[in-house]
């Protein structure tokens, strides 16, 4: 088990964090589905690949662009480098990764612990830039309506926001229009999705009427009109996320290869053909042959 310490060089605060891998390759970049998420635009969809090596643990650089530097070396396109503890590895000029080796008694980093590692992260560059409260995360906002400009913060993953009339629900709302239980905010480790509870008057994001037992998922800004109750749905950090993340290659069918032109018939390739030719110009000439003769 070894141990990267992340901080992310433009964030002011400072802050590290940390992650755990035991893996025989362990994909460090921007694109969805790396083990080490690094969300900014600079990084590489796969930045770098660290692998095992017996029991050495190898930093490869994978050739973006912005470069990779270890130990204040910039590697090559492709190099590869074996790290030793406290190592230091610059990425794109944008995230610091110190590699801790022998890290022991530690749990090895789960996809939900990616998740929020990559959150994490992109709070501590909005709040650098002022664009949002490091602490904040996803949350409802009431924008028209009885109930407009109340707040209401999705908790945390896997667990639901219900909005209705009934005074259960986690965002209750006077509204005569709303059912008593209206809508579902499911929250994940990826974002959040809204789901139609089977209300008399139906739910509507971004104007599409949503069908009973099918979620929807959510981006920043999309709007939930629910009765007379219009709901924006924010997360800003989900949407820096899903602007700067770089989604996976999709397979492309090879070319069909144009077909190939039938090659003109040669005698030579058919041997019998060449004989048949000469048989018939022997015939020909004897016939020719007895005509004189006989002239």
């Amino acid at each position: 088990m070894y141990r990267f310490v992340i901080t992310n060089l433009l964030a002011a605060s400072g802050t590290e964090h940390s992650i755990d891998l035991d893996r025989e390759v362990v994909l460090v970049g921007r694109r969805s589905g790396v083990d080490v998420p690094l969300p900014h635009p600079e990084v590489g969809g796969v930045h770098l690949r660290v692998e095992r090596e017996g029991s050495a643990v190898v930093l490869v650089d994978g050739g973006a662009p912005s470069g990779t530097k270890v130990g204040g070396e910039l590697l090559a396109p492709g190099a590869r480098r074996r790290l030793e503890d406290g190592d230091v590895v610059i990425v794109a000029g944008v995230f610091r990764l110190r590699y801790q080796a022998r890290v022991s008694g530690t749990a090895e980093a789960t996809p939900e612990k990616t998740a929020e590692l990559a959150r994490s992260m992109v709070r501590d560059v909005l709040a650098s830039l002022g664009q949002s409260d490091p602490d904040a995360g996803p949350m409802l906002v009431v924008v028209a309506g009885p109930a407009t400009g109340r707040r209401v913060a999705l908790p945390l993953p896997e667990r639901d926001v219900v909005v209705g009339r009934d005074e259960s629900c986690e965002l209750a709302i006077d509204d005569d229009d709303l059912s008593r239980e209206h809508l579902r905010v499911h929250r994940t480790w990826a974002g959040a999705t809204v789901a139609e509870l089977g209300s008399k008057n139906g739910t509507r994001v971004e104007g599409a009427l949503l069908v009973v037992g099918v979620s929807r998922a959510l981006v920043h800004g999309d709007e939930i009109i629910a009765g007379r109750t219009h709901l924006r749905y924010e997360d800003p950090t989900g949407d820096y996320l899903r602007r700067v993340t770089v989604e996976l290659p999709q397979p492309t069918a090879s070319p069909t290869a144009p077909p190939v032109p039938a090659a003109p018939l040669q005698a030579a390739s058919f041997p019998w053909l060449a004989v048949g030719v000469a048989l018939l110009a022997i015939a020909a000439a004897a016939w020719l042959l007895r005509l004189v003769i006989a002239g």
